[in-house]
């Protein structure tokens, strides 16, 4: 290796790089607009991670922890705009003290995690061939996602193809293997040029085939959402219609405002709904049979409408004059109407959605199966009320809520529908769940309206629009005050309602191809590759030291 390139490659290894690398790593959270960078900004990490200067754990430790530090430090700065938490009672004080903690506290945590995942692999792979390492470096990101996903805390949120969002064709792929291969490509696109870098003898092979692995990603995307438009134009795979509700009651006034006036207001927006429905009805009428696609029989029920979760926050009882509104309104129209309110399922109270059908009937309630930590209720509660109180009093709930165990796909006359509620959107075995036990539409019931207007907004819409992709199926995305959206099976957010805003979003969507091949095998490849890559690495290993 001549001088220049050595010296390259040294600031490449260096911590200083590590910060840089970390921070421009996550400047697409900030700016949607910069996904190029994700395609770059890891060759220093993973540089330190398959070519370190020094093979001293110590320093691929430390490497690894300033990256993932830095990078989850600008990616959860969005905690910041939500200062100050007055909404929730607390003082500016509790508000910042609450602010600091989640943007060092869950870098720190996410960055720990991060690194044993890297610091696993490399010892692994350490004595492997350099191709080896190299390929290892996406299974550790792959692994260190997971790991977010898991326990009482998990906080999934800043994940690598929340950066690539706004650029839907980049994450068609997602159909095959999940959300966790675009982690995958962006991160094996990285190791090859860091690896080009390394072994200049290697340079033009393996920009070839990182252009190539870029190239390809795309070709399918592009293919893939082509083919589906073209599907979708035809009414190949059928067709509904969808209208969603916002609101915008804003956390300090939705728990003091008049559930009657809410109740009301919602109504009126269904009305308006259904009306842009029967003009957008009307504009497609067959000039030919004289009937409108979608309803050739006023008594076949086509529609469905979507309020944000906990629309009315109270515990909606069958009985209650708010569910006779309900069920009277969904009879009255011939539409299906899915409602978002509390239940008192055996006799505990939960976060849920109700499905008021066109015969006038109330299906059972579906219960939120992942909850909100100090949101929905608190985790390690003897731990955090003794030692950290402020964060035992962010539960805005006067008590913790029960939670779902069932799927609970609603079988309706549009279809058999699954259900989200809010953060359960980010953890893709959900929807997945929901797909594999028959919905053919998924609805995302949401309030984010903790979120302010901050940039978690598009952060939360991409986690639903990569649901879509995941499993081929249509999104109706209700939010309080925003972002709520119509999202078509390839991704396409065909409108929205921006943040801060009251209104409806009504129009037709078509209903998914059929199931995709991660609807069937799920994350299972991940361990699959990890292993092989460990396997073949002490194999390797073996081999050398007998030779």
């Amino acid at each position: 290796m001549d001088k220049k390139n050595f010296d390259i490659y040294k600031f490449f290894s260096s911590r200083t790089a590590m910060m840089i690398s970390g921070i421009v790593c996550a400047i697409p959270f900030v700016f949607e607009k910069a996904w190029i960078l994700s395609w770059f900004a890891y060759i220093p990490v993973v540089t330190a991670f398959a070519f370190p200067v020094a093979e001293d754990k110590p320093r691929v430790f430390s490497k690894s922890f300033i990256f993932a530090f830095f990078y989850y430090a600008v990616g959860y700065s969005w905690f910041c705009e939500l200062y100050p938490m007055d909404y929730a009672g607390f003082t500016n004080f509790q508000s910042l003290l609450i602010v600091l903690l989640a943007i060092t506290a869950i870098p720190a945590i996410h960055g720990l995690m991060f690194t044993l995942c890297v610091i696993i692999c490399r010892v692994v792979t350490k004595k492997a061939p350099d191709i080896l390492r190299v390929l290892a470096f996406p299974a550790a990101v792959m692994l260190a996602e997971y790991l977010q996903s898991l326990g009482a805390l998990a906080f999934p949120w800043c994940r690598v193809f929340v950066a690539q969002a706004s650029f839907t064709a980049l994450l068609q792929s997602a159909s095959l293997f999940g959300s966790y291969f675009i982690t995958f490509l962006v991160t094996l696109f990285n190791a090859l040029l860091a690896y080009a870098i390394a072994k200049p003898e290697k340079r033009k092979l393996m920009i070839s085939v990182s252009a190539g692995i870029f190239a390809c990603n795309l070709v399918f995307g592009v293919c893939r959402q082509s083919i589906m438009q073209n599907m979708f134009e035809k009414e190949e795979t059928g067709a509904f219609y969808g209208a969603v509700l916002q609101g915008n009651y804003p956390s300090g006034e939705k728990w003091s405002s008049s559930t009657r006036e809410m109740h009301l207001r919602y109504l009126e927006l269904a009305d308006q709904a259904l009306e842009s429905l029967d003009k957008l009805n009307k504009s497609q009428v067959n000039a030919e049979e004289g009937i409108a696609p979608g309803k050739q029989d006023e008594d076949t029920c086509d529609t469905i409408i979507v309020t944000p979760e906990t629309a009315l926050p109270i515990t909606l009882k069958q009985n209650s004059s708010y569910s006779r509104d309900y069920s009277a309104y969904a009879q009255q129209n011939n539409i299906c109407l899915a409602a978002g309110a509390f239940s008192d399922e055996n006799g505990e109270s939960g976060n849920a959605v109700f499905m008021y059908l066109p015969d006038g009937s109330v299906s059972r309630p579906y219960v939120k199966r992942h909850l909100v930590p100090f949101g929905e209720y608190l985790p390690y509660r003897p731990f955090f009320e003794t030692f950290l109180p402020v964060l035992a009093e962010i539960n805005i709930l006067s008590e913790d809520q029960a939670r779902g165990k069932e799927t609970g796909v609603f079988e309706t006359p549009v279809g058999k529908v699954g259900t989200l509620i809010c953060y359960e959107s980010i953890f893709p075995e959900l929807c997945r769940d929901s797909v594999k036990a028959g919905a053919q539409i998924i609805l995302v019931s949401t309030n984010d309206s903790w979120f302010g207007t901050s940039r978690a907004l598009t952060h939360h819409l991409a986690n639903a629009k990569m649901r879509a992709i995941e499993n081929n199926v249509p999104v109706l995305r209700a939010a309080n005050t925003g972002i709520s959206a119509l999202i078509r099976p390839d991704g396409t957010v065909t409108d929205t309602i921006g943040a801060g805003e009251s209104g409806f979003l009504a129009g037709k969507l078509p209903y998914g191809s059929g199931n995709t091949l991660y609807t069937y095998i799920g994350d299972i490849w991940i361990a699959v590759y990890t292993a092989v890559i460990f396997v073949s690495a002490m194999i390797a290993a073996r081999i050398r030291k007998r030779s």
